[in-house]
């Protein structure tokens, strides 16, 4: 039953009804709040880790470039007209070959760090003459056992020249009657010269290469052993180089690089340091530039290098490993000094 109230009427009535249990709520919750505090009004707590084990490679983004072998030309140090050549690309010219016949003489081949400068004959002593022992030796003509015999040197020396067409009677090597092929040099690339061909002392015969290729790094060399990565390859860079000149190694880079002469690589440490590593966060900086962590809120304080590591962590000493370390210093410590 409502009860009619002059000037109010039952509108009164049903606001009263409706404010006794919000007044409730409005009560309720205000005991509820300061029943319960807020977890961010709490003081931070300290949050104490280990010092992890890592290992470190010094791993580094860099670029390679190939490097192609020298290129070399082999002259004559004869003098003619060719009548016969053996000198063709691709096939390589072989100690006591006969490379060419001139003004119908064969002249022989032979391999060198250089060429001969002097006529050569017995007595004589020196880089040349060894260089006409090995060669005469290759061909047969000196034995093992004939040493520095200058007896057989001059036999040697008119046994050649009687099958090369220069008299049983000369005692005298010549540098016409052979051709300097340098050591480390490769099969003729491109050859210059044909039958009917007019040559002299240093006329181009062929170019060819010296040595092989070497692929240079950019990053500057260092004292321990590395491994270099171009694509799916990785080859060997030995301490102290910037370069790659294994022939294998060389062609293995040059294969992925497909024609390139320059490509991203990689360099990283052939056997990786163990060291400790440490959050960044745990790293304090002072005022005086020292840079330090805590073990603990009031623990020991540990000096460190904070340009070591990467990716958030710092690394420090790997015997370390396994103690404390404070994360959150900042939050916990008022005084952030790395004084001991």
């Amino acid at each position: 039953m409502v009860t009619h109230v002059r000037g109010g009427g039952p509108v009164v009535a049903v606001a009263v009804i409706l404010g006794v249990p919000l007044l409730v709520g409005a009560v309720l919750a205000v005991w509820a709040l300061a029943a319960s505090p807020l977890r961010s009004a709490e003081r931070p707590r300290p949050v104490v880790a280990e010092v992890q084990a890592a290992e470190r490679d010094n791993r580094v983004a860099t670029t390679v470039a190939v490097h192609p072998a020298p290129e070399v030309v082999v002259r004559s140090q004869s003098t003619g007209t060719v009548t016969a050549s053996a000198l063709g690309v691709g096939e390589p010219v072989r100690q006591g070959d006969v490379a060419l016949v001139v003004d119908g003489r064969p002249i022989v081949a032979y391999i060198a760090d250089a060429p001969l400068f002097r006529d050569v004959t017995a007595g004589l002593r020196g880089d040349d003459v060894t260089t006409v022992r090995r060669l005469l030796t290759d061909l047969g003509y000196l034995g093992a056992d004939d040493g520095d015999s200058d007896t057989a040197m001059v036999a040697a020396i008119r046994g050649f020249n009687t099958d090369h067409g220069r008299g049983a009677d000369d005692e005298t090597l010549s540098p016409d009657s052979v051709l300097w092929i340098p050591a480390d040099s490769s099969a003729p690339q491109a050859v210059s010269v044909r039958v009917g061909d007019v040559v002299q002392a240093q006329s181009e015969l062929y170019t060819t290469t010296s040595g092989s290729a070497a692929v240079q790094i950019a990053t500057p060399a260092v004292g321990v052993a590395r491994v270099l990565s171009v694509g799916t390859a990785s080859v060997p860079l030995p301490a102290g180089s910037d370069e790659v000149t294994d022939p294998g190694d060389v062609a293995e880079l040059l294969a992925v690089m497909a024609g390139q002469e320059a490509s991203p690589a990689v360099v990283a440490d052939e056997e990786p340091e163990p060291v400790g590593t440490i959050p960044a966060s745990a790293v304090i900086v002072d005022t005086q530039g020292t840079s330090c962590y805590l073990t603990g809120v009031d623990g020991d304080v540990v000096r460190v290098d904070a340009d070591a590591g990467g990716l958030g962590l710092v690394d420090v000493d790997v015997a370390l490993v396994g103690t404390p370390v404070l994360v959150n210093p900042r939050s916990v410590v008022s005084d952030l000094s790395c004084a001991s």
